[in-house]
Order: C-alpha cells, then sequence, then structure tokens
C-alpha cells in the first residue's frame, strides 16, 4: 500500500480497503495498534468483533492476474537482459485478441485432435492459417492448458499493474488491446502471455 501510495494517487476505495484488510489481520497479534488504527479509519465498534477480511474475488482468478503481471515483468526482464538493453524507453504491451482467447478455450474442451477442433469453430476458421498455426502451438500442451481471464480482465489486470512496471524499468508503459497494437505485435500475443516489444532510448 505504502509503495502503491508513493507512486501515485490510489484509488480511495482500493486504498481503503486494504487498509482496513491490513488492520483486520493485524487485530489477532497487535490488538491494541489495531483497534486504535481502527477507529482512526473511521469504523464503527470493534475490530476483534468485525468480520474476518475476505477477498474481493475468487482467489483463482486473483492468483491468475497476480501471475499474469509476475510473468509479464519477468519477460519484460528476460527481454532486456538477452538483447543487452541498457536504457528502455519504452516498453510496449499487447493483450491477445478475443479470438485466441476463444480458441484456447475450444482446444481445452477438445479431445485429441485440437487443431480440427478448433479449425470446425465457424468463427475461429476465419482466422485462417494464423488460427491453425496457433491450434498448432496449442496441441502439444493440450492436457495442461488451464481456461484464460478474459481479454479485458488482462488488460485490467496489466493496467492496474503499469505503475509496477514503470518504477521497475523507468520507462514509459504502453498497454494497448489487440486491436490497437499493430499486427505484427499482436500475432504474437497469447492468452497469459502478452507480446512485449522494448524501445531503446
Amino acid at each position: 500500500l505504502g509503495q502503491y501510495r508513493e507512486y501515485t494517487t490510489p484509488d480511495a476505495e482500493t486504498f481503503e480497503r486494504g487498509l482496513r484488510t491490513a488492520v483486520g489481520l493485524l487485530a489477532p497479534v497487535a490488538p491494541h495498534v489495531a483497534e486504535e488504527s481502527w477507529a482512526t479509519l473511521g469504523n464503527e465498534g470493534f475490530v476483534a468483533e468485525a468480520a474476518w477480511p475476505k477477498p474481493a474475488e475468487e482467489a483463482g482468478e486473483y492468483d491468475a492476474e497476480r501471475g499474469l503481471v509476475e510473468n509479464t515483468r519477468e519477460d519484460v526482464r528476460d527481454i532486456i537482459d538477452i538483447a543487452g538493453i541498457e536504457d528502455p524507453e519504452t516498453i510496449e504491451v499487447a493483450v491477445a485478441p478475443e479470438w485466441k482467447h476463444r480458441a484456447l478455450r475450444v482446444a481445452i474442451e477438445a479431445d485429441d485432435d485440437v487443431v480440427g477442433t478448433v479449425m470446425a469453430d465457424d468463427e475461429l476458421r476465419t482466422h485462417g492459417e494464423a488460427a491453425a498455426d496457433y491450434a498448432k502451438d496449442l496441441a502439444p500442451e493440450h492436457q495442461a492448458l488451464s481456461e484464460p481471464l478474459s481479454p479485458d480482465r488482462e488488460y485490467d489486470a496489466l493496467d492496474r499493474a503499469t505503475w509496477l512496471l514503470d518504477r521497475e524499468f523507468d520507462a514509459e508503459i504502453v498497454l494497448e488491446r489487440a486491436a490497437e497494437a499493430s499486427e505484427e505485435l499482436a500475432s504474437k500475443a497469447r492468452p497469459g502471455r502478452p507480446a512485449i516489444e522494448i524501445h531503446e532510448g
């Protein structure tokens, strides 16, 4: 929370929920401090009697969002290291198009013939060779595939985390939906694995 507030003006509701949660979790180990903090935050009653903090969303989706952000940060580090980039000026991040998310969901439900099942989908077939190539990439991983976040959910998770990338790499972060990115960059994006292009200063 401290890093979030130092970097930007935090969303009031998110920040307040974070403070209430932190105080609630502190209560069993530091009850006096927690009660004082609880009152300072303007809450009524005692924190010891308050409901235990609950996640605002399903843990599975939260974990997927966190994994997406961490994998993206790691990918940026790897690109900078491998390419020998000393001064990244702009980091362009593009999420995968909706059709790739659909293809992944279809592949998960497929039997052994992933390519055939994907290409039997009327909407996916309109993407021609790109859909066939993506299905071929998915086929060897078929048994390990997992349900993706939606493109909007991916975009929103990365959008909330751009400050982390900015702070770590001291570069302008340009987050794009597939339709906003160049065709070349968007073609490299996969569900859960955004495409990344780094421009050196």
